[in-house]
């Protein structure tokens, strides 16, 4: 596991088998992880396995805390722990072949978003309901979601970007290349400007752009690309697991591509040249 408090990768021994891509870390620093056999919470700080149950769907499972509740969400549906065993809730109608959940996020205290590859889902745990909330166009995994400044940023596997809020969702104007057609992860960075992977490089841009390009939609952010020409030595990066990217101690990020991780300072990267610059830009969105 690399560690965002150091600069080099933690062995944890009690990782013995090939887990899923999606891990959750809660506030205890106690780390839950799911393989084909169980479902196992890892305690970081001692190092060691917590606990462990059964992985009812043999599958991959999503996971947050909601309350101190855990809440575990598979292509069947979604339970609670409690005292030790998993307690269903609800589960999925969905008719699409494959059904997964990527990614969950809160909405409100009561009420969570789920990207899943049917689209993107809200769970109503007060009444214990799934309401189907958007399919895009060609119905594509929504991969990711990210909370950013009252509305919600979403990722798709061959749609490009989409933004949620008030209710609303709307797709946001991709570069002229569709590389963004696959927008992997989605990292803020206090200076306001944020990066994304995708399947053919990474871009950066000044994330209030996004939020416009919903309000005005005829608005083309203003979109930064690196690619090979600007040293990355591969470009196609991995989505559909969580973490997609994290950030450093040291402030530097860290992106997994499919030969190894990319890891890079945002704040030593220069000026890339522009796929697209919008004449609407404001003068004060410029990087």
């Amino acid at each position: 596991i690399l560690s965002p408090t150091k600069l080099t990768t933690k062995h944890f021994s009690f990782l013995k088998r090939i887990a899923y891509p999606y891990f959750f870390l809660n506030a205890d620093s106690v780390l839950y992880t799911a393989n084909a056999d169980s479902i196992l919470a890892h305690d970081l700080k001692k190092n060691k396995l917590k606990y462990g149950f059964i992985n009812p769907s043999r599958n991959g499972c999503v996971f947050i805390e909601v309350d101190k509740t855990l809440y575990v969400f598979d292509f069947t549906g979604i339970s609670h722990l409690e005292n030790g065993k998993l307690v269903k809730d609800a589960n999925f109608s969905t008719q699409a072949p494959n059904f997964q959940v990527f990614e969950v996020k809160f909405l409100t205290k009561t009420q969570l978003l789920l990207a899943t590859s049917d689209g993107l889902l809200r769970y109503d745990i007060s009444k214990n309901k799934i309401h189907q909330v958007y399919r895009t166009p060609n119905n594509v995994p929504i991969r990711t979601i990210l909370p950013y400044k009252g509305a919600y940023l979403l990722g798709t596997y061959g749609e490009g970007i989409y933004v949620y809020k008030n209710g609303l969702v709307k797709a946001i104007a991709i570069d002229p290349m569709n590389n963004l057609k696959f927008a992997h992860a989605f990292m803020p960075l206090n200076d306001g400007s944020m990066w994304i992977s995708t399947n053919n490089g990474l871009f950066r841009i000044i994330g209030n752009e996004l939020l416009r390009g919903f309000d005005q939609p005829n608005f083309q952010p203003n979109y930064q690309y690196f690619g090979k020409n600007e040293g990355l030595p591969v470009t196609e990066f991995n989505g559909g697991c969580i973490p997609a990217a994290i950030t450093l101690k040291d402030g530097r990020l860290s992106f997994p591509t499919i030969d190894g991780l990319i890891q890079f300072s945002p704040t030593l990267v220069p000026r890339a040249c522009l796929l697209y610059t919008s004449d609407a830009a404001d003068e004060e969105d410029s990087v």
